[in-house]
């Protein structure tokens, strides 16, 4: 069997958001897609960084809040959300611009050494240079677990011999 390579078990089809994309449309886009984060990609599909609902968090506390700050005592900057940041912040600005990413042709084991070196569970992938998806620990568990999950499939699709009734007397 040919070793995997990352686009064979990467997530292609992923919300991305451009560099301008306001962080009131951000924190509903997040929210409506029930997603904690998107790559953020220009035109070009360059990947300028990621941003995530902790980058959403640490932009509100920045901003400074008297009820507490980052994860403080309680969820003030939660609450507050909707007025966390200036009016004009972008997606680009609040996001995390060290972007780890690995080329689509990488070998899996090479791409999960990666993340378990650096201690992340997701990576950007890449094709040429441009962004062609994401590669999570999820999406290799399941890669991993493949084989047994089809044996179990399998045997759930097997037609089963009726039970015995017992004999009468």
């Amino acid at each position: 069997m040919p070793r995997a390579i990352v686009a064979d078990v990467m997530t292609q089809v992923v919300v991305t958001v451009a560099p301008d994309t306001t962080v009131r449309e951000l924190s509903k886009l997040l929210l409506d897609r029930g997603i904690s984060g998107a790559p953020v990609v220009d035109q070009d599909g360059t990947v300028l960084g990621v941003v995530s609902t902790t980058d959403l968090l640490r932009a509100g506390s920045k901003r400074g809040s008297a009820e507490g700050d980052y994860y403080g005592s309680d969820l003030a900057p939660l609450r507050r959300l909707d007025v966390a940041t200036d009016e004009d912040a972008t997606a680009l600005d609040i996001a995390t611009r060290r972007v780890v990413s690995v080329d689509e042709s990488s070998t899996l084991a090479e791409a999960a050494k990666h993340m378990f070196k650096l201690g992340i569970h997701r990576l950007i992938v890449t094709r040429g240079g441009r962004f062609a998806g994401i590669l999570t620990a999820m999406d290799i568990l399941k890669w991993v677990a493949r084989p047994a999950l089809e044996d179990e499939s399998r045997e759930s699709e097997r037609p089963r011999k009726p039970a015995r009734k017992p004999a009468r007397r």
